[in-house]
């Protein structure tokens, strides 16, 4: 876990602390307003929502389930708080860092925009870092890993974008791409801008599924109506961006699922950051899908032997060995060394790193 994240972590138990002593009940507390601006995400032991196995544990009661119960209770936290506001979070107040340090895509005279991505190769965060003319000081990657691993699984690893493929005269290329279990990602949607920079003369829908994102979106509707997220619906993206003219006039717009799957169009490509393909009994109907329809479908996974794991489940989940293509396991440009993300806190001195290696489910 970075600085920030343990800064965060303990600051949330201070106050847990403070308010049980004040007779405030952890229900009734609220994390929404604590100010770390995209920095923000859930901390403790359990870092993601309580899904699967743990959600199984809850669900059977007895010392464990209590126990895991009461962790989940402690470290609640709504991924997505900043989408209850009426606008999205600047690049400054977004980051909190020193300006030098941040990859803008808000440009001015101060602050340039890159150069065109087809004109440079980007293959991991040395050559990003110097495309965006960022110091390495900045800890800029322990973010944008989630967007980097997004157009990583596109460009290499499911080769269905290219940053060549769009020309200025041409016909724009089109991406309609479905993002599955989408969680500390909401708290900085628009850090996903850089997308439109990364592909050049390219529209990018980019759909957001999950868990967090139906609780967030109910939420809002209910109790936020002029919020961002209150406004999400298949005709209205909730974050929208274009790249300067000299970048490529990259396009992205981001929405966020809400009742009528079909109103989204039919996906182009599906990903999945972190995904636990062979941890959640609920994959597998989606796993069969993509197989039955060959829909290009990629993710990423904290440990390589994990990717290793899955391999056999889809073998003995389709039965048939011909059915599955093959897979492709490798450390992304979104997850360098584990020095340098820093090690999940796991019993383990294998790598485990968020977004540390990509899978190929289906695909080319």
């Amino acid at each position: 876990m970075s600085s920030l994240g343990h800064e965060y972590s303990t600051r949330q138990a201070q106050l847990l602390v403070t308010a049980e002593n004040a007779g405030t009940s952890i229900e009734s507390f609220d994390f929404s307003s604590t100010g770390f601006g995209f920095w923000s995400h859930r901390g403790g032991p359990i870092t993601h929502l309580p899904t699967g196995s743990i959600a199984e544990a809850i669900h059977k009661g007895g010392n464990y389930g209590r126990m895991v119960k009461q962790m989940a209770k402690l470290y609640d936290y709504l991924d997505g708080s900043a989408l209850l506001d009426v606008k999205h979070l600047n690049n400054r107040d977004g980051w909190k860092l020193e300006p030098e340090l941040i990859p803008f895509h808000n440009f001015s005279s101060l602050w340039a925009p890159p150069r065109l991505a087809s004109k440079v190769t980007i293959t991991d965060w040395d050559s990003w870092y110097t495309w965006r003319r960022l110091p390495k000081e900045s800890p800029a990657a322990l973010l944008m890993h989630f967007p980097m691993s997004v157009y990583w699984l596109l460009v290499e690893t499911l080769r269905v974008a290219d940053p060549k493929a769009g020309l200025p005269d041409g016909p724009r290329v089109q991406l309609n791409t479905h993002y599955i279990r989408a969680e500390v990602e909401l708290n900085f949607l628009p850090l996903f801008a850089e997308l439109a920079l990364l592909l050049p003369y390219t529209d990018i829908k980019l759909v957001f599924f999950g868990q967090a994102v139906h609780t967030i979106v109910s939420k809002a509707k209910a109790s936020h109506p002029k919020s961002l997220a209150a406004q999400a619906s298949p005709t209205a993206p909730i974050y929208s961006y274009t790249a300067p003219e000299e970048s490529g006039a990259g396009r992205i717009q981001l929405y966020l699922h809400a009742p009528a799957l079909s109103a989204y169009g039919a996906p182009s490509t599906l990903v999945a950051p972190n995904a636990g393909l062979g941890s959640h009994a609920t994959w597998y109907p989606a796993i069969l899908y993509v197989h039955q329809t060959q829909l290009p479908f990629g993710v990423t996974e904290y440990a390589e032997q994990s990717c290793e794991t899955q391999q056999m489940i889809f073998l003995r989940l389709l039965q048939v060995e011909a059915a599955v293509p093959g897979s492709v396991m490798g450390r992304i440009p979104g997850a360098p060394s584990p020095e340098r993300l820093g090690q999940r806190p796991v019993p383990t001195k294998l790598p485990n790193i968020p977004n540390g290696f990509t899978m190929r489910v289906v695909g080319k």
